[in-house]
C-alpha cells in the first residue's frame, strides 16, 4: 500500500500479483485486484480469481484488466 501511495496511484488502477493466501488477503484489504500466479506455490483459493498461468500469460492479463498508467514491479527481496 506504502508504494501506491508514494505513486500517488488509486488502488484500484493497480493489480497485485501473488501466489499465497497472504498475497490475496493483502490485496483485499488494500482495495486492490489481485492476480494468481499459478507458476507459484499457492492455491487460488475460492472463489477463483483471475489466474495468469506463466509470466507469459500475466502480460495479456494485466494488458487487459490495466487501462492506464505505470508499470512498476516489486518485491520484498
Amino acid at each position: 500500500m506504502l508504494a501506491l501511495v508514494d505513486l500517488a496511484t488509486d488502488p484500484a488502477s493497480a493489480m497485485f500479483v501473488g501466489d499465497m493466501a497472504v498475497d490475496r488477503e493483502c490485496a483485499r484489504r488494500a482495495g486492490v485486484p489481485y492476480v494468481h500466479a499459478a507458476w507459484g506455490y499457492g492455491e487460488p483459493g475460492s472463489p477463483t480469481p483471475e489466474i495468469a498461468r506463466d509470466p507469459q500469460d500475466l502480460l495479456r492479463v494485466l494488458d487487459t484488466s490495466c487501462e492506464s498508467g505505470p508499470f512498476v514491479a516489486g518485491s520484498l527481496l
